[in-house]
């Protein structure tokens, strides 16, 4: 019996690595752009999950609030300066997101968020 409880044990072990590695990856998320195009807060909520962090629902308090692509592993965000900010109204000027937006060849992305 107890042969049969430490191997169901391992099966759930095993289960629960696999799905951790299938975890969704999100590819986007909202951002808050303010006028100026400098990035501010967004508020955003998600299933309490572990497995799917995706989120549900985000407001802007204060800015536009728009879609944009999440960093991909080992790409960090260009560093907040004003020829940023200045692409991305350039950017929102001609369309409604900045997924898969560029500035200086590298992506114009955020980081994800944590949790």
């Amino acid at each position: 019996m107890f042969k049969a409880l430490l191997a169901g044990a391992t099966l759930a072990i095993l289960a629960a690595g696999g799905a951790g590695a299938q975890q969704e990856s999100a590819t986007r998320t909202t951002a808050c752009v303010d006028v100026n195009g400098g990035l501010s807060a967004a508020d955003c909520r998600a299933q309490p999950s572990r497995l799917a962090r995706r989120e549900d629902v985000c407001l802007c308090p204060h800015g536009r609030r728009v879609e944009a692509s999440i960093c991909p592993p080992g790409t960090a965000p260009p560093p907040e300066s004003l020829a940023v900010a200045r692409a991305r109204i350039q950017i929102l000027h001609r369309q409604s997101s900045l997924v898969g937006a560029t500035f200086e060849g590298r992506p114009l992305c955020l980081a994800p968020r944590g949790g």
